[in-house]
Parts: C-alpha cells; structure tokens; sequence
C-alpha cells in the first residue's frame, strides 16, 4: 500500500517524537490552565472573578503557552528547566492581581518561599495531576521521550 502523496514512507525520528510530545504537552496544558487556574482564583477570591482577574488569567495561559513552546522547539541537551516550573513561572505573575484585590496571602512552608519566591500565593502546580490526568500522562510521555532521546545520543553506535 502506497502512502498518500506528500507523505513519506519513513518513520519519524526520534527528534521528531520528542518534539510531537512536547506539541501534545503544550496543548494539554493549555487546555487545562484556565480552568484550573480559575479554580484556583475562586477559591481565594470568590465569585464573581473581575476583569482584571480574567485578564490575569489569560496572560498567564499565553505565558505557559511561550514558556512551553521555547522549552520543546529547544535541543534536548541544551539546559533549561521542565515544564512544570515553565508553568509556575507564568502563573507567579497573576499573585499581584490577587494582592491588589486584597487577597490575603496565605501562610508558605519556607521551602516553598526559598523555592518559589515569585508564587506568593503558593499557586504553582506542584506535579502535572494538579492540571489534570491529561496533562499528567502528556508530561510522562514528554519525560520518557525526553530520557530516551538524552540517552540514544550518547550511546555508542554498535557496528
């Protein structure tokens, strides 16, 4: 059986993997960040969320959006660090919209200040689940393909 035209017979490499995982993390977060971040944001300031809270919540989505988008277009080997913090990054910037709502900040373990100093409302995802089973097993996949890829570079190649 012939492939359809514009389509090659050839099996994508293994970069090309990591990079469609990487697609395939991107969109699992990004369908799942305005609603749990929303969550998040009724929870400490309750209903109804105001404009400028909604707002913060869309820069938030579009900076995990980038955030993701410069760690998977980015060489496995190159450093940077994983998603999960990408993710903490962006949502650190909606703690000054809840401060200006006088949103009282919660009590923080010092780990997670010394850690997370920019998240004063402790609101970055700890593990991907807190995203949702989707994003879940998007960043294993992600991870896994990430490891073998790392790994398939530096083993030798076998005659």
């Amino acid at each position: 059986m012939s492939n359809p035209p514009g389509e090659s017979s050839a099996e994508p490499s293994d970069e090309e993997k990591y990079l469609g995982y990487g697609r395939a993390l991107r969109a699992s977060v990004d369908k799942a960040i305005r609603p749990w971040l929303t969550q998040l944001v009724l929870a400490l300031h309750g209903d109804p969320l105001t404009n400028a809270l909604t707002n913060a919540i869309e820069v938030v989505a579009e900076d995990a959006w980038a955030n993701l988008t410069v760690l998977i277009e980015a060489d496995v080997d190159r450093p940077l660090s994983g998603p999960l913090e990408q993710i903490r990054r962006a949502v650190a910037s909606i703690g000054p919209v809840l401060a200006d709502h006088g949103v009282a900040r919660p009590p923080r373990d010092p780990y997670d200040e010394q850690m997370q100093p920019d998240d004063i409302y402790s609101l970055g995802p700890i593990s991907f689940m807190d995203l949702g089973p989707d994003v879940q097993s998007a960043g294993i996949t992600w991870g896994a393909a990430k490891a073998h890829l790392h790994t398939s570079r530096r083993r030798p190649s076998r005659p």
